[in-house]
């Protein structure tokens, strides 16, 4: 089978609530509306900002940022059912840290998102050239869990940061349906099963409507 890449699009309409900078156990809404958190700070610095703001970053929540020194867990409180869950970042220097010394690993459960990342690089190798970037996933949470992990961890000898996560509800089954509904795969001949087990990453997107495409 050819390598998979599923691509998503969906309009999803969220509140955003800015929480308070030092509880360890952040709220999430149980209506299914996003939340767009700030996370604590974990390190020497004090809630550090960007030495200068490219012209496609906005403010929010692009100009502040969070440093880790060494590994933390975030813990949202969330009803079951998959989640969109995003990540986002721009590299830059912060109290004087700069954007190449961070690199990071995210985990949440037995998921690997994002390994030994930098956003610095992968940032500079986007076209077109942008400033910041969003990594997007969907994680699903069970029935028995009453709350989402996620930890982030520096790679040594470097710092981790983010500037913003949001945590959003989506639709159940709308692109996990697991082995009982299986899914076609364009340009093949042949179905695919996504159970719940899987969590995916957004790669591509494509605004799908109107005219028809091949």
């Amino acid at each position: 089978m050819p390598p998979l890449l599923l691509t998503l699009q969906l309009i999803i309409f969220f509140m955003i609530v800015v929480l308070p900078q030092t509880p360890q156990h952040l709220p999430m809404a149980e209506r299914g509306e996003g939340i767009q958190v700030q996370p604590p700070q974990i390190s020497r610095h004090s809630n550090p900002k960007p030495t200068s703001r490219g012209g496609s970053v906005e403010q929010v929540p692009y100009m502040t940022a969070r440093i880790f020194k060494s590994q933390f867990t975030y813990t949202f409180s969330v009803s079951p059912g998959p989640k969109f869950l995003r990540f986002y970042f721009y590299p830059a220097v912060y109290s004087g840290i700069n954007e190449s010394d961070f690199f990071l690993t995210v985990t949440s459960g037995v998921h690997t998102l994002l390994s030994n990342f930098s956003a610095s690089l992968t940032v500079a190798a986007m076209e077109p050239q942008v400033d910041s970037m969003v990594k997007e996933f969907i994680i699903h949470v069970w029935e028995n869990q009453t709350s989402l992990n996620i930890t982030f961890s520096p790679s040594p000898s470097f710092y981790a940061f983010v500037n913003g996560i949001e945590v959003c509800s989506m639709p159940n089954n709308l692109y996990i349906r697991g082995d009982s509904e299986p899914i076609p795969l364009v340009g093949a001949n042949y179905l695919i099963c996504v159970d719940n087990y899987t969590t995916l990453e957004t790669i591509y997107r494509l605004n799908v409507g109107g005219a028809s495409f091949e």
